[in-house]
């Protein structure tokens, strides 16, 4: 996930808290199937209540295996959320092949800050970054135990304190919201040595509320049946069109007298394809269609055939 604020004091930082969760990332197969697009699931202006964000910069970025796509989004100074002012706030969304691909980044970086020697690690990690480009001096760093912000189908939150030689505190809080093959990262400072929790979760919520929208299924063109109406022959039946990004699909094909107004589902006939029998003779057949993702499901019907002849 990326290369945040180049031009920031704390841009190596900000850019080593993302190449730590991305050291071990495994390479992946892009998928053929069309995406969603990531500008569109990023964290916008328009979630924040009031006109309480303004963007400074948006772009698509360079993706790092296994994602496919990623989008940045930073956010001007004095973006609020709450009572909580943010000195630098910016968002960033990549999609992955799989929700299990996505959900593993969550999981790695939770596992490698959840014992002392990992945050002992990624503290240092981060502090040489600090260092080496900040004129800033520092004592110290201190990096939170990781912990959850019941946000998404899986979360985790981090702070990172840089205690300075002159006793102030700079606080950045980077959290990773998951849901469905989409893996948001949220990266800010509050304009102060805290970031209230509920102020914090309220973020996160945003970000989670769109991506849940985002990848809500619904069906935008009912399924088509194609093929000769005939005994011995086949039908194929197409997917339909879907917003939401369903990755599974799964069909029932059904009986129906001449009018459509009783209808059986066809015991075993679950393909995209069905091989019409004797006993359809005079009977219309339609196709069921449910297409799916780990948010939820939808279903779409396509019109009845011509009858069975």
């Amino acid at each position: 996930m990326s290369r945040l604020f180049s031009v920031h004091p704390l841009g190596t930082l900000l850019a080593a808290l993302c190449v730590f969760l991305l050291l071990a990332a495994p390479s992946a197969a892009r998928p053929a199937a069309a995406e969603p697009t990531t500008a569109e699931l990023s964290l916008a202006s328009s979630d924040f209540p009031g006109g309480a964000a303004k963007v400074s910069k948006q772009q698509y970025v360079k993706s790092v295996a296994p994602a496919t796509s990623t989008y940045s989004r930073s956010f001007k100074s004095g973006t609020r959320i709450g009572g909580t002012f943010l000195l630098m706030f910016e968002s960033e969304l990549s999609l992955y092949p799989t929700r299990a691909l996505a959900a593993k980044d969550v999981q790695d970086f939770r596992r490698a800050l959840s014992t002392q020697a990992g945050r002992s690690a990624f503290g240092g990690f981060i502090a040489s970054g600090f260092r080496k480009e900040s004129k800033l001096k520092l004592n110290r760093v201190a990096v939170s135990q990781p912990v959850s912000l019941r946000a998404g189908q899986s979360s985790v939150h981090v702070s990172t304190t840089f205690v300075l030689a002159d006793k102030r505190n700079l606080a950045i809080h980077m959290a990773l919201l998951q849901t469905d093959r989409a893996l948001a990262m949220l990266i800010a400072m509050p304009l102060g040595p805290r970031f209230a929790k509920a102020d914090l979760r309220a973020l996160a919520q945003l970000q989670s509320g769109r991506l849940q929208r985002s990848f809500t299924v619904a069906n935008i063109g009912v399924p088509a049946v194609t093929g000769t109406v005939s005994p011995t022959q086949t039908l194929t039946v197409s997917t339909g069109e879907w917003r939401g990004a369903p990755s599974t699909y799964s069909y029932q094909w059904s009986r129906c007298d001449s009018t459509a107004t009783t209808c059986t589902d066809i015991a075993g006939a679950t393909s995209p394809t069905y091989v019409v029998a004797l006993e359809d003779t005079g009977s219309v057949l339609r196709a069921t269609v449910v297409a799916g993702n780990s948010v939820g499901s939808s279903s779409a019907t396509s019109a009845v055939t011509a009858p069975v002849a």
